[in-house]
């Protein structure tokens, strides 16, 4: 079994160890991070409306939405239980991380796929053709989605909740200037398409320069069951990242 990958003098981003002499006071500052980070993004997202609406019509949004309630569904199987597994676990090796991640990868190809396979139902539904290339494109997003989710899963291992706090709002500010160019181009409701598909891109970027983890090759790691990934929605077992059980120890 490959050991985890860290950098020289860099904490091993699998451990947790080094997390027990201040738990209270990371998990105190952790709270006030999510807080402030939650705030900037609401106020983000207001002032991105209110400039769009200027620069968009209703047309161009109630477009978007139609996709949205397709796409909106999808995601809630985006993860399945996979980050999860990760944050959770007090032992967990180099190999079941990637294993997850590979899993997370394949699962954000299927959701594509079956995105793309439903368009042609969506533009037949809402009676638009302009509808098929949004959905494919707007679908796509869920492949960033997956390159990133285990390594956002570590960083909530590691309490590193200053890096997911910085990454998650300059990933809304690129997505909203993105957009904010888009219509002054006069790209219409593209623009509303490229920042969807912006944010969660630098998103993945962000969270790939954060963390130092990096996956191995795809294989099956050793002892990792689906059941192990089911055990991480349980409510008996969330007791922590360093009390829950929802991967095995490695041998």
């Amino acid at each position: 079994m490959s050991e985890p990958r860290a950098q020289p003098g860099a904490p091993d981003p699998l451990s947790t160890d080094h997390l027990l002499d201040d738990i209270k006071q990371r998990s105190v500052r952790g709270g006030a991070l999510v807080l402030v980070s939650q705030g900037i993004k609401y106020a983000v997202d207001l002032a991105s409306i209110v400039v769009l609406a200027r620069l968009l019509t209703p047309e161009d949004f109630g477009l978007i939405a139609m996709v949205t309630a397709v796409v909106g569904f999808l995601a809630i199987f985006r993860e399945a239980g996979l980050s999860t597994a990760t944050i959770q676990r007090k032992i967990v090796s180099q190999d079941q991380v990637s294993a997850l991640f590979w899993a997370n990868f394949a699962l954000s190809i299927a959701l594509i796929a079956a995105i793309a396979a439903s368009s042609p139902a969506v533009a037949w539904f809402y009676g638009d053709d302009r509808l098929l290339p949004v959905t494919l494109a707007i679908g796509s997003g869920f492949l960033f989605g997956g390159l990133s989710t285990q390594h956002a899963a570590l960083l909530q291992r590691q309490m590193q909740f200053r890096a997911l706090a910085i990454a998650e709002v300059s990933a809304q500010l690129a997505g909203v200037i993105a957009a904010v160019v888009g219509a002054l181009m006069g790209l219409g409701y593209w623009a509303l398409v490229a920042r969807t598909l912006t944010t969660p891109f630098v998103l993945m970027l962000a969270m790939w320069v954060a963390t130092p983890w990096r996956p191995g090759p795809p294989r099956w790691a050793e002892g990792l069951r689906p059941a192990d990934v089911a055990a991480a929605h349980d409510p008996q077992s969330h007791r922590g990242c360093r009390g829950a059980r929802a991967l095995p120890a490695p041998g």
